[in-house]
This record gives C-alpha cells, structure tokens and sequence, in this order.
C-alpha cells in the first residue's frame, strides 16, 4: 500500500502547528512555563491569538502535543516492525523515542514541564495508547509462564516513564542508553 501524501491544507496546517509549539517552548526556555502568556506564544509564531486556540485549548496542550509527538514516533518503528521478532520491534521502538527525545532541542525541558505542569488526565489517553502499542507488539512474544502480559507492559510503561523523568531532571547521561539497559533488566524478569 502507498502513503499518500497530505494535501495543500493538511501540510499548512502542520506547519503552523509546528511553528506553534517551536514558540512557545521558545519562550518556556527563555521566559519560564509560568510567565508565558498564549498571546505572547501567539506573537512569537507570528498568528493570531484565536488560531493559538484553536490548535491549543490551554498552554498545558502545548505540552501534551510534545508527548503526543513522542507516541507517534513509537507507533511509526512499530509500524515498520513486519517481519521482526517482537522483543526486537519493541526494544527498537523504545531507543527510536529515546533518540527522539534527546534530539529534539526541547526534550529534556518538555519532560521536566510535563512532570511539573500536565495533569494525568491529559496524559491518560497517550499512556494508554502507548500501552496498547507495547501490549499489541508483545502479544506473540516468549514470555515466562504465569506472566501476565498486561502487567508486564504495565511494568514496563512506567519504568520507561520514570527513566525518562530521571533523564529530564539530570543533566548529562544518554536516555537511549538508559532505555537499553531498562529494557534488558525487564527482559530478565518477563522473558524466557
């Protein structure tokens, strides 16, 4: 099956969806998260207040979007995981983010913001796709008997969550190595 490309319109409308948050975390870094304003991130982006809006209900949207982002980048190495043993796909999967994370210029600040600002029930639907993600890819995978698939994922998501958090809040250290080693440690306990 061919990818269709999006359209005029779908195109623009990234664009300004992307100009929008390079905003606003623009002046997160430079201003704070507390100090800025919609209407200034609307200025920055060069668009009007009421578009900022529509894209972006509150300023902790603008955070979501980050980790909404962050999920697509899982879901696209699990899409393209045909084929690959699903230990492999997911393992795979988790250092693709993990790299995103630490090229993105924004990574480590987003996931200090999102700790500090964005609500669990705004998180809620992205961890519960990310743990369908995971739980979908794993379904054939060699577990240990009497190990319950979905605690295993569940174990994994939010070691994997609280690595990321460990990485934001430091300084220094490869997340995508950190990610590695989670990954081996919870292979040992779930894996024959």
């Amino acid at each position: 099956m061919l990818a269709v490309e999006p359209g005029l319109r779908e195109r623009k409308k990234r664009e300004t969806r992307s100009r929008i948050v390079g905003a606003a975390f623009a002046l997160f870094q430079s201003r704070g998260y507390d100090q800025t304003t919609l209407q200034q991130i609307a200025e920055r982006a060069e668009v009007a207040p009421r578009t900022v809006s529509n894209y972006f209900a509150q300023k902790v949207d603008l955070l979501v979007a980050y980790r909404e982002d962050m999920l697509a980048v899982v879901e696209a190495e699990l899409g393209q995981a045909a084929g690959r043993a699903p230990l492999a796909a997911v393992r795979e999967a988790l250092v693709a983010v993990a790299l995103a994370n630490e090229r993105h210029p924004n990574g480590r600040l987003a996931q200090r913001l999102l700790l500090r600002h964005a609500s669990y029930r705004a998180l809620d639907a992205i961890q519960e796709r990310f743990r369908a993600d995971l739980a979908q890819a794993l379904a054939g995978a060699p577990l240990r008997p009497g190990v319950d698939l979905e605690l295993a994922v569940l174990a994994l998501t939010a070691a994997h969550m609280a690595v990321i958090q460990r990485w934001a809040a430091r300084s220094g250290g490869s997340l995508a190595g950190q990610v590695e080693r989670l990954f081996d440690l919870w292979t040992r306990g779930a894996v024959v």
